[in-house]
């Protein structure tokens, strides 16, 4: 479950598994405030890159590609995963599954479609995976 707390370009939301559609193994003992990069809030009609960056690493990884993005009207989302960036951790969150889980729950929140998903490193495993669940034709990995 996210919780919006601002709405300018960088999100926060706080975060919990009671809400996700995917079983979790572990419950959270605490919420996650989650912060992301959101380029285009609004949406795009062309879709979103939903940017996942590796270990260690954070949104400002694809911080020139963003800029791209945004010239092209192409809607980004910078995930911070729990422990990195600016998003607080969770000792509960390490496995890869617990990744997936949680970005999943953010492509879920933000009803995102037309979506593409971009890995770098250890974020690519990650997005080839949602990839997956999402019926996705287009992965890239960095």
């Amino acid at each position: 479950m996210f919780f919006l707390s601002s709405n300018s370009s960088s999100a926060k939301f706080v975060w919990s598994d009671k809400s996700s559609k995917s079983s979790r193994r572990n419950s959270l003992q605490s919420p996650i405030c989650l912060t992301f990069l959101d380029t285009l809030p609004i949406g795009s009609s062309i879709g979103t890159v939903v940017a996942l960056h590796g270990a260690p690493g954070s949104h400002n990884d694809f911080k020139y590609m963003a800029v791209l993005f945004d010239n092209q009207q192409i809607r980004m989302i910078g995930i911070n995963f729990p422990g990195y960036g600016y998003t607080s951790g969770n000792e509960n969150i390490f496995f890869e599954s617990d990744r997936i889980c949680f970005v999943q729950q953010i492509v879920e929140r933000l009803n995102l479609d037309k979506i593409t998903f971009l890995g770098h490193s250890r974020g690519a495993v990650t997005a080839m995976k949602l990839g997956l669940i999402n019926k996705v034709i287009i992965v890239f990995h960095l």
